[in-house]
């Protein structure tokens, strides 16, 4: 049918069937737009550090404040960076844990970055494949946990020595009880060995008397 043909009823509803398209695709756009202003918000205001990272060459997408502080580069380099510049690891093994985290085969992982200024920090990485576009990216968020690691290796270095000093101490009683007790049976010894002999003086003393011979004042024969 040609427009002048068209009621004026039809045309008044053509064209309130694409106010209304007008007015879904602005409704879209504010939604995505309103989505897209509450991710940034999320994403920078956060205090975590995140990084958004292409899994297929571990080119760093995107990176918020509290990334570039941590890592001590501004944003234009860090995003001209790849993860394999930090990760300490081979650029196979950090390929290889991407694509565990790609697959989400594995989402938290224990890493060494480095960051600008060639220090090396412990951290635990947390890494999630997200959708955008036609592409999966890696969502990864970053706690460092350097001094709690570090924190942890002194508690263990303490308690080794500690457990060391008892071993040695418990050496030594067992050492000192050992002593004691090599003392003690020589003492016991000496009384069983005493006992037996004035029996025996006791004996002979008897045997003197009936044989009427008398021991001289100074003979041990006369001791009890």
């Amino acid at each position: 049918m040609k427009d002048e043909q068209k009621t004026k009823s039809q045309l008044i509803n053509e064209l309130n069937e694409i106010r209304q398209r007008v007015s879904d695709l602005e409704q879209g756009e504010s939604n995505l737009s309103k989505s897209e202003t509450r991710y940034r918000q999320i994403f920078e205001t956060n205090l975590a550090i995140k990084l958004i990272i292409d899994p297929s060459n571990g080119k760093i997408v995107e990176a918020n404040q509290s990334a570039c502080e941590f890592y001590g580069y501004p944003l234009e380099t860090l995003t001209s960076m790849r993860i394999t510049d930090i990760n300490m690891l081979s650029d196979e093994e950090v390929q290889k844990e991407m694509e565990k985290a790609k697959k989400e085969e594995r989402l938290f992982f224990n890493f060494k970055h480095q960051i600008a200024s060639e220090e090396i920090r412990a951290v635990e990485v947390y890494s999630g494949p997200v959708s955008v576009a036609d592409s999966t990216l890696l969502y990864s968020i970053v706690q460092d946990v350097t001094k709690r690691n570090e924190a942890e290796q002194e508690l263990h270095k303490h308690r080794h020595h500690l457990e060391e000093l008892v071993k040695e101490r418990t050496t030594e009683l067992k050492n000192k009880m050992g002593e004691q007790q090599t003392t003690f049976d020589l003492m016991i010894g000496r009384e069983v060995r005493m006992a037996e002999l004035k029996k025996v003086i006791k004996k002979l003393r008897a045997q003197l008397e009936r044989a009427g011979i008398t021991p001289e004042a100074n003979d041990p024969l006369l001791g009890e």
